[in-house]
């Protein structure tokens, strides 16, 4: 049965990422460069700020129903789905006022927050799936959340004429979000709106606040690289090589959560069982993870790299395919990147949230002032700044192996190697 469920979640989260790609290429040949960079940016905001948002208010969601029976369950998850919307509407302005500033226009700023509330609102929603053992529907949710609103604006533009732009593609994204959130939530939540109301309380969103907040930290460090790198791009190089990165980035994120999806996602219960024991083979069950991640995420970015150079060079002929020597660059260090989820699923278990917070902050910080720096010396190009990203995914993925492995083995006299 478990077999069956990782190939089904695989195949969905396959179609998915499959499906974001082929939308990201179509949106890339529709869009001029700019207007291309642009959306990109966008999408580079939403992503960060709906962490932000999120706070990792499920965190405290989960620790409080282990304490609570399971009737209650649905109850919890949802006051925690409202907590994260009243912290949407808080943070909401700041959100507006840091995309404005960035170059993005009042009414894209304005979209990026909405948008943002909505895609935490279904990140919260997906977790409780996921704590139900609902995998499948999470993909599936995931699925409708990722593609819908890709399918929608081309839908839109070739049956009524309507021009494609960022701000069209952005308007469609927030309501295919918001329409997935309400029906998966209208069909996986029991408790009534006046229920959740009743029992909701401003001390417990104080409370989660102040539990999550340290996690939150952590978690935006390691999720902030993955936008910083583009706002580098737009900033140091220009918008016309952040299309270009933004394209090809596509298959580093495709590897990164079919990772995810599988590998870690289905060893996440004996993850939490092995390292709570310390026991011999807690570094060894780390190393099989770790070894097989990146076994799996170089085959997948090799056999994503030659389809992604044919489809390229078929579909277009201007600064794509002029740019496609830079693929590899881009690519390789999202194998590295890919063991992160494993690695930070094993942080957390031994209790080394401050470890994995330093490691992190270490990671965006060194990315941004070796960039920086470089911009000093020379005209910094997009493989430079691949270049640094490979350095710092190769160092993260080492000094969290050190970290853990001296937490587990306790630094005793075993070798790293024969632990």
């Amino acid at each position: 049965m478990k077999a069956k469920s990782i190939v089904l979640n695989a195949f969905l989260r396959g179609v998915t990422l499959i499906s974001k790609f082929a939308i990201m290429l179509l949106l890339a040949k529709e869009f001029e460069v700019v207007e291309f960079g642009t959306l990109s940016l966008s999408i580079a905001f939403i992503t960060l700020f709906a962490y932000l948002i999120g706070f990792e208010i499920h965190t405290h969601t989960l620790s409080e129903i282990s304490r609570i029976s399971e009737e209650n369950t649905s109850l919890r998850f949802s006051k925690g789905l409202l907590k994260v919307a009243i912290i949407g509407v808080l943070l909401g302005p700041l959100v507006f006022f840091v995309s404005t500033l960035s170059g993005l226009s009042e009414s894209l700023s304005f979209l990026v927050a909405i948008t943002s509330i909505s895609e935490a609102l279904c990140a919260q929603l997906n977790w409780y799936l996921t704590y139900q053992n609902r995998q499948i529907l999470a993909s599936v949710v995931l699925f409708f959340r990722s593609t819908a609103w890709g399918v929608a604006i081309f839908i839109a533009s070739f049956s009524f004429g309507i021009n494609m732009s960022t701000k069209v593609a952005l308007q469609f994204w927030f309501l295919s979000s918001t329409l997935v959130f309400a029906l998966a939530f209208i069909s996986s939540m029991k408790p009534k709106i006046d229920d959740v109301v009743k029992w909701f309380c401003w001390s417990g969103l104080s409370k989660s606040i102040k539990y999550a907040f340290p996690l939150l930290i952590s978690i935006l460090a390691s999720r902030a690289l993955f936008s910083v790198d583009k706002i580098v791009i737009e900033s140091l190089i220009n918008i016309e090589q952040l299309a270009v990165y933004s394209l090809f980035v596509t298959l580093g994120y495709a590897t990164m959560s079919l990772i995810d999806s599988t590998i870690t996602v289905f060893n996440y219960k004996k993850i939490l069982t092995v390292v709570s024991n310390h026991n011999e083979n807690s570094f060894r069950l780390y190393r099989g993870l770790i070894v097989t991640s990146l076994l799996t995420a170089t085959i997948v970015s090799l056999v994503g790299s030659m389809v992604m150079i044919y489809i390229v060079r078929y579909f277009d002929d201007g600064v794509y395919s002029s740019s496609i020597s830079v693929l590899s660059f881009v690519v390789l260090p999202f194998v590295f990147f890919s063991t992160s989820s494993i690695s930070n699923h094993f942080l957390f278990g031994l209790g080394l949230r401050k470890q994995h917070l330093i490691i992190n902050l270490l990671g965006v910080g060194s990315f941004v002032s070796i960039t920086y720096l470089c911009s000093l010396i020379k005209s910094v190009d997009l493989e430079d700044v691949c270049i640094t990203l490979l350095f710092v995914s190769i160092c993260q993925l080492i000094f969290r192996s050190v970290t853990i492995y001296r937490k587990l083995n306790k630094v005793d006299d075993k070798t790293f190697i024969g632990a």
